[in-house]
């Protein structure tokens, strides 16, 4: 008995289309894959450092601004004593330099009369620390723009305040009246003691404003935190520490 068989004239192409890929094609298709991935991937790193570049510098630029506002601010006003003129008081310059890290009020008083206060390639003063060797230092005297209590003023128990007279009475030879410079102003850090008065239409019944005194130090550190090696324009305040008159950043 004879068999006959019959075969599909499209069978050998499906057979062809079912047999995929080669070894050879897949490998050379990782291949190009991995090249074009690692390709991205570096393109990718790229990117990312360029722009922590960018983040970096405008960090910079704007810490620089940041700075240099703030300095210019206080460069302009450097003197500033309320009602108090010292150019027109007539009191003297201190016959040493001062220190301006000093926390004394006799010594805060005799170095007011300086202004601005410079250091050139000093070595650190005691009141600032990890500052850049053969770098200068900046010292600026003057009060507060706001006075003590106001809203945006708040009282800072310890702190050293000035208090200006606008008051000058008939009699008594006091305040304004008086030859005395000394008796035209009080600087001290208990409140209690700052009785200057302040003119007004019915005399001189009322307090003077107080206004927080302030000796500022800018000067340049070796690092911005520790052990980062980042030059950093640095700057430390007469505040308060432990309810007493003490240097520190602000």
């Amino acid at each position: 008995m004879k068999h006959f068989y019959m075969k599909s004239p499209g069978l050998g192409l499906a057979t062809r289309r079912m047999q995929g890929f080669t070894l050879v094609e897949l490998m050379v298709a990782v291949g190009i894959s991995l090249i074009v991935i690692v390709a991205m991937m570096a393109i990718f790193v790229q990117s990312n450092r360029a722009r922590n570049e960018i983040q970096l510098s405008n960090e910079q630029i704007e810490n620089g601004r940041y700075a240099l506002v703030t300095l210019s601010d206080d460069l302009q006003l450097a003197g500033y004593l309320s009602h108090f003129n010292v150019s027109d008081s007539g009191l003297p310059l201190p016959s040493n330099k001062p220190n301006p890290c000093t926390t004394s009020l006799p010594a805060l008083r005799s170095g007011m009369v300086l202004h601005v206060q410079g250091y050139n390639n000093s070595a650190s003063l005691s009141c600032i620390s990890d500052q850049k060797s053969n770098t200068d230092v900046l010292v600026v005297r003057r009060v507060s723009t706001c006075v003590r209590g106001s809203a945006d003023c708040p009282d800072v128990p310890g702190a050293v305040y000035f208090q200006a007279s606008t008051c000058a009475p008939a009699s008594g030879g006091t305040e304004l009246s008086s030859l005395d410079p000394n008796e035209w102003y009080r600087m001290d850090t208990n409140t209690a003691n700052l009785d200057r008065r302040r003119r007004a239409p019915g005399g001189c019944a009322n307090f003077a404003p107080i206004r927080q005194y302030f000796t500022r130090i800018y000067y340049v550190a070796n690092n911005f935190q520790a052990g980062d090696g980042i030059p950093t324009l640095m700057r430390v305040d007469l505040g308060v520490s432990g309810g007493s008159a003490a240097f520190g950043n602000p």
